[in-house]
């Protein structure tokens, strides 16, 4: 499975691959703490993408499972909010990026969930501040959102960049959503699903966002 189906995405025109490497708030079946993928099977992903001059990108939380992406070769760590030092200084060391998601209490999002996915809501709450602390390690960060099929939140996607004040100014914020997740998408090469003079000559230009739009199933 790790060896075909990413071959697979890519010959259907997936511009860069994310996998799986943990649980998430709104699984049904595998909790926050969970590592579902060993070295190898991301290793098999990784080549995929690197046969095709492109990167792979990881949803997962957990400090261990944030480390054993990076050491397969993984580009972009996404979510991350329970990251720690150690896998901040791998990441440095790597040149990987940190796609991370401001959650807070009371997200139209998490009104929704039943009790227990609430409960993993409040989880990454706190773990998004101790991630953005680590920061300082002038990881690469980039911006994207799981809101984008979500209607209850469509509102609130643009106000969720003011929750990174405490790390970036305002001029930051908005390289943070532009010209960095740019950067980062540029990695998928020829696949690169964006072109900067596209984006920028037009205020109706979609803005490049990295997390989802790297998503393929």
């Amino acid at each position: 499975m790790t060896r075909w189906r990413p071959r697979f995405n890519l010959k259907q025109g997936a511009s860069q691959l994310k996998i799986a490497g943990g649980g998430g708030i709104a699984s049904n079946y595998d909790p926050l703490d969970v590592s579902e993928l060993t070295v190898e099977e991301i290793k098999a992903v990784v080549a995929a993408a690197e046969n095709w001059n492109t990167y792979v990108a990881v949803h997962i939380y957990t400090a261990r499972g944030i480390k054993r992406a990076l050491q397969a070769g993984v580009i972009s760590i996404e979510h991350g909010h329970f990251l720690d030092e150690e896998g901040a200084k791998l990441m440095k060391e790597k040149d990987a990026w940190l796609c991370i998601q401001p959650f807070q209490e009371g997200d139209p999002s998490q009104l929704t969930l039943s009790p227990e996915k609430s409960a993993k809501w409040s989880e990454t709450v706190k773990g998004f501040e101790h991630a953005m602390d680590l920061v300082k390690y002038d990881l690469n960060l980039a911006y994207g959102t799981d809101f984008l099929f979500d209607p209850a939140s469509n509102g609130i996607q643009a106000s969720q960049l003011a929750r990174f004040d405490k790390w970036l100014n305002n001029a930051e914020m908005l390289q943070l959503i532009t010209s960095e997740n740019a950067r980062l998408l540029e990695l998928s090469g020829p696949r690169h699903p964006y072109r900067r003079a596209n984006w920028a000559s037009s205020p109706r230009a979609p803005m490049p966002t990295s997390c989802w739009s790297t998503a393929t199933r």
